[in-house]
């Protein structure tokens, strides 16, 4: 709960963990995996025991070994003290997923902030978009280089361009990690009545940069970056 209570404290992992429901809605990824800070106290002991009763069992999950073993060995420790204490069971546990997009919306969000706060001054404005499922590791790559890219260096086009219109104090990427690819973009302290202009200099740069290409040496600088970490 304090752990919870603790990550729900950034604006940021607020803006992020909403940004990722609205483009995930009425899948699995709706839902905050370590528990939203306001529902955690609805939770009985009771019905905690039965979720991991439930959820925390061997038919629910997926042994890997590796390594230089003797395989006999390590099976029959695995059946003795651990599998052959369970009945075998059906699983229904399974990821609930859309193929459906959602279409192009215009959501607004609420973060906790104090009496000081404005809108005029501590907007964010966030951009983001599904890529399709993260099952080709050839494009996850390519999504994470171009993230690298577009937003995280000090020399990104699309920070660049975001920065030098006074869109916003900074510039923070939004995407995800789940089963779908995503993309996302946003400014930090910024006017809740500049999302037009946003939008437009969003898609402007992306554009352009489609249309021209981009600079080699960023994409090596990206790719060194990524490869190092």
């Amino acid at each position: 709960y304090n752990e919870m209570r603790g990550a729900y404290s950034s604006q940021e992992t607020n803006i992020e963990a909403q940004v990722t429901r609205a483009l995930n809605k009425g899948t699995t990824y709706d839902n905050e995996s370590g528990g939203y800070p306001y529902d955690i106290p609805k939770l009985t002991y009771e019905n905690f025991l039965a979720f991991h009763k439930n959820h925390y069992h061997p038919s629910n999950s997926m042994i890997y070994l590796y390594g230089d073993i003797d395989l006999a060995d390590i099976l029959e420790m695995l059946d003795g003290e651990y599998l052959s204490c369970f009945e075998k069971r059906e699983t229904e546990q399974e990821l609930v997923l859309t193929q459906e997009a959602a279409g192009i919306q215009r959501l607004e969000f609420n973060y906790p902030a104090d009496d000081t706060m404005t809108d005029e001054e501590h907007s964010y404005l966030s951009y983001a978009l599904t890529l399709g499922k993260a099952n080709n590791a050839k494009e996850y790559f390519i999504n994470l280089i171009l993230n690298e890219i577009l937003v995280n260096s000090e020399s990104s086009p699309l920070k660049k361009a975001l920065l030098d219109h006074h869109l916003g104090e900074d510039v923070i990427s939004l995407s995800g990690d789940n089963y779908y690819m995503d993309f996302g973009v946003a400014v930090k302290n910024t006017r809740a009545d500049h999302l037009d202009k946003f939008v437009r200099v969003v898609e402007s740069t992306l554009q352009k940069l489609v249309d021209e290409g981009i600079d080699e040496k960023l994409v090596l600088g990206s790719l060194n970056k990524i490869e190092f970490r």
